[in-house]
């Protein structure tokens, strides 16, 4: 908290804050790693279980689900069997894994499906997404970069939106000038497409060639490098 209201100060000097910065990220590191810890070792009990269950994105998927199988029958709360839900999707979604059809209506009320898109193009990418968040309309320019270079090679992009509120979507996309497909079902994190690929945090990015999921969450220039490899 010290760093947090320490970088608060606009008079800092770039050195200076991109020093506090390191540390604030080595201390971010350190509490992650001691949730980690201390989930491991109380599982078994119900401090260990509650923690787990809010901290569960820290972990890897594997981990995830060596730890659910040791949680005892009398915790399995609601939290606990989602993350038993969320598990079974990203197994059936992963990368070697056929991709999994769903339809959602479009901004104008058409209703519009993965597989029509993934079926009309070389290589598909569902672009899990909202208005209300930063860290996807930051992501945004470059999805629209690779967009402009591989589009015309057979590339389409379906944007999922984890939007609740219709008139906000559709706002951003007129704002963030999008040109490829959108679909929402205007459920928020009930986004039933979302769940059918265990998406929890956005933005997320799951790629399809040839009806299979080839990569997921590619970010920044990761998506047009891997383009590059796709469509030559």
């Amino acid at each position: 908290m010290d760093l947090f209201r320490e970088l608060q100060d606009t008079t800092l000097s770039e050195e200076v804050r991109a020093q506090k910065q390191e540390l604030q990220t080595a201390k971010d590191k350190e509490i992650v790693a001691h949730r980690l810890r201390f989930c491991r070792e109380n599982i078994t009990n119900i401090a260990g279980v509650s923690v787990f269950t809010e901290y569960a994105k820290d972990f890897t998927p594997e981990e995830i689900e060596a730890l659910l199988a040791q949680i005892p029958a009398e915790y399995k709360t609601e939290e606990v069997v989602a993350l038993e839900t969320e598990i079974i999707n990203k197994k059936g979604t992963a990368i070697g894994q056929p991709f999994t059809d769903f339809s959602m209506a479009t901004p104008d009320g058409k209703t519009l499906s993965i597989s029509e898109v993934a079926g009309a193009n070389k290589v598909t990418m569902i672009d899990f997404w909202a208005s209300w968040c930063g860290p996807c309309r930051a992501e945004m320019p470059y999805v629209k970069k690779a967009y402009a270079k591989y589009h015309d090679k057979g590339f389409e992009i379906i944007g999922v939106s984890l939007d609740n509120n219709g008139e906000a979507w559709k706002k951003a996309i007129a704002d963030l000038d999008l040109p490829w497909p959108q679909i929402s079902d205007l459920k928020g994190w009930k986004c039933a497409g979302a769940e059918l690929y265990g998406v929890k945090s956005i933005p997320a990015t799951v790629l399809i060639q040839n009806g299979q999921i080839i990569a997921r969450d590619l970010r920044e220039d990761a998506i047009a490098e891997k383009l590059a490899e796709l469509l030559p």
